[in-house]
């Protein structure tokens, strides 16, 4: 499969994450082409890096964030971006014609009011959802994914994100695959036993609830 080269391509963000601070960065870098050369060189003299990932911050704030797909594309390798989406029904375009193969998106919650809560940004919601939307009208075969983070935001309506994941999934913007070997862990109590991801991915963060092994 090949492995993948997370990059940092900028501390800035436009939102409030309650688990995150970047929000709060006073230092606002963004990585520079040098920077990226350096990177590409890295990856080609250890001849394993097949996809390059776009992370924050959030990357959509780099203001050269499609020229820094579009470089690693034209080198061949496929590209990713982490995103909460607020800027996508700006940005798709120049993503995507920059060659983009895959976009993940961070969504807490299946109504407005509980995503931009734990996310700390009036209007995410539905930027984010209309962004999902266009890129997938734009490039029907881009890879999309979500992730999820359980909390005290949301922990009590989870189960909800099963609803916007069959909404989607009628779509046909994602795909859902059931687990292989479903868990016996909380899981079952909020809803999302069976969920799992090809296209959309739930991470939950729970106080003493260790799933990295299943998710």
């Amino acid at each position: 499969m090949g492995k993948i080269m997370f990059i940092r391509v900028s501390t800035r963000c436009n939102a409030g994450c309650f688990m995150c601070k970047y929000s709060k960065n006073k230092y606002s870098y963004n990585i520079s082409e040098n920077q990226l050369k350096f990177i590409l060189n890295y990856m080609k003299k250890d001849g394993n890096y097949k996809m390059v990932r776009f992370t924050g911050g959030e990357p959509l704030l780099h203001p050269k964030i499609e020229e820094c797909i579009s470089f690693f594309n034209k080198e061949g390798y496929k590209t990713s971006i982490i995103t909460n989406g607020y800027l996508m029904p700006l940005k798709y375009k120049g993503l995507i014609n920059a060659g983009l193969d895959q976009v993940i998106f961070s969504l807490d919650g299946s109504k407005s009011e509980i995503h931009n809560k734990s996310r700390g940004l009036e209007g995410l919601f539905n930027n984010l959802i209309k962004g999902i939307e266009l890129v997938k009208e734009m490039k029907p075969e881009i890879n999309v994914r979500v992730n999820t983070v359980a909390s005290i935001y949301n922990i009590d309506v989870l189960k909800l994100n099963a609803d916007i994941v069959e909404v989607l999934k009628k779509k046909k913007i994602i795909q859902v695959k059931q687990l292989a070997n479903q868990s016996k862990t909380k899981l079952k109590d909020i809803g999302l036993l069976g969920y799992q991801i090809s296209e959309i991915e739930v991470k939950l963060q729970l106080e003493g609830l260790d799933l990295k092994g299943n998710y």
